[in-house]
This record gives C-alpha cells, sequence and structure tokens, in this order.
C-alpha cells in the first residue's frame, strides 16, 4: 500500500470534512470558508485542491458514498453472520433508528441526507448521485437475486423516503413508529 503525500493526505481531509457537513447541513449551507476552518486550513489553499465549490460537492458526495457504503458492508456482514436473510438485513440497518440520527453526526447515506437536493448538483454531481443510486439498486439485486431491476429502484426509493420523512418529524415517537411500520411492511412485501 502506497503512503499519501502532504497534499494527498490534506485533499483527504477536506474531503472527509466536507462529506460529514454535507450530511449534516446539506449541500446549500456548505460554505468553502467554514469547510476549510474545519479542516484545519486556511481559505485560500482550497483551490490547490478543488477547480471551484461544484467540484467540491460533486467529489464530496462520491467521498461520502464511499464512507458509507464501507460501514454498510460491515454492518450487514455481521448481521448475515448472525443468520439474518441479506435484504432482511439492509432494510433492518437502512430503517435503524442509528441511521435515522446518522446524518445529525455526518455519517450515513449521503442519499437519503441530501435527497431533495440532489437535483441542484450540476450535471456532473448528478451523474455522481445516478452512480449512487445504481450502486444501492445492484446492491438490493444482489441481495436478492430475484428482485427486477425496477423493483430493486422501487425498493431504494422507499427506503430513502422513510428515512427523510421520519427525519423531519418533531415528535420521535411518531417517526420512531412509522420507522418500524415501515419496516415491518417492507420486509413483508419484499422478503
Amino acid at each position: 500500500m502506497s503512503t499519501l503525500t502532504k497534499k494527498e493526505q490534506t485533499h483527504l481531509r477536506i474531503l472527509d470534512t466536507a462529506a460529514r457537513l454535507i450530511r449534516q447541513q446539506g449541500f446549500e449551507a456548505l460554505s468553502v470558508g467554514v469547510l476549510m476552518k474545519e479542516s484545519g486550513l486556511t481559505h485560500g489553499g482550497f483551490y490547490a485542491h478543488f477547480v471551484n465549490r461544484d467540484a467540491l460537492l460533486a467529489e464530496a458526495l462520491a467521498h461520502a458514498r464511499c464512507q458509507s457504503a464501507e460501514q454498510l458492508q460491515t454492518e450487514l456482514s455481521a448481521l448475515v453472520r448472525q443468520g439474518q436473510a441479506p435484504l432482511q438485513a439492509f432494510i433492518e440497518l437502512y430503517l435503524s433508528e442509528a441511521h435515522l440520527s446518522a446524518a445529525k453526526q455526518g455519517e450515513g447515506c449521503p442519499l437519503s441526507a441530501l435527497g431533495s437536493e440532489l437535483f441542484r448538483l450540476t450535471s456532473e454531481g448528478r451523474v455522481i448521485a445516478q452512480d449512487c443510486i445504481e450502486g444501492f439498486v445492484g446492491l438490493l439485486q444482489q441481495l436478492q437475486p430475484s428482485l427486477a431491476k425496477e423493483q430493486a429502484f422501487a425498493l431504494f426509493a422507499s427506503l430513502m423516503g422513510v428515512v427523510q420523512l421520519t427525519r423531519s418529524m418533531p415528535d420521535p415517537q411518531q417517526a420512531h413508529s412509522y420507522l418500524t411500520a415501515s419496516r415491518n411492511q417492507l420486509q413483508q412485501q419484499y422478503l
């Protein structure tokens, strides 16, 4: 494994910070000044790493996707080893209380954290968003080979929508009730 150069390490630190901030606050709220300050760098150093803010947003989305995919794979593997069916385990993880609160910590699926903002990205960013969506669709098909691509897409859209809607609810008990009911309903429908 090669060692990262100082510039590569700095670039990665900026991406880690940006991936966390976009999940917490969204794309529009991300300011270059705040990003660089939270990364421990000067505002002027931004342009040594990115052509512009749009390029940063696209790369940060891709980075957030990789981070969440690694975490998801680790947790999914553990549940499958414990005997859960792969698709059931995925639904459990995606519609869990932990994932519901993950965006507040700057973690979890970037698509559920940013869904309503994705269409505002540049074409480069939307291509990355589409790759993220297609990645989830493909993963769901791997977990349950009987799912057609369109079924996998509908399932992922449902999962993402449940997370977005329940995150918006000020009443945690109501959010929990809807989260649990949706998890049960989707498991009955797709398993």
